[in-house]
């Protein structure tokens, strides 16, 4: 899906939907995925969505996704992902290029 961004790219409000109201656990949150036109704007917005969190929601359960995070790093989030311990993944279009 696609939204239209409202508030201030630098408050990253519109985000807050992809927590959704009353999570308790990782699972509670769906697999997805967030794609960024940049790595700079990829690490920037994994810090505000992991501020989204409740506290008992680790912070690893989002973590970013570019070209420039290494080769094994990436089939550790790849394996994360599908495993469902990654429940969003902030990325580029890197992780359209994955070969397997």
């Amino acid at each position: 899906s696609t939204r239209v961004m409202k508030c201030p790219d630098n408050s990253k409000a519109d985000l807050r939907f992809i927590i959704p109201d009353g999570a308790k656990e990782a699972k509670d949150i769906p697999v997805q995925l967030v794609y960024c036109n940049s790595r700079i704007h990829c690490e920037d917005i994994v810090d505000a969505v992991r501020d989204f969190l409740p506290p008992e929601i680790p912070r690893n359960s989002i973590a970013f996704y570019h070209a420039k995070i290494g080769r094994q790093q990436k089939r550790d989030l790849e394996e994360k992902l599908r495993t469902g311990e990654v429940r969003i993944l902030i990325c580029t279009d890197a992780v359209g290029m994955v070969r397997y």
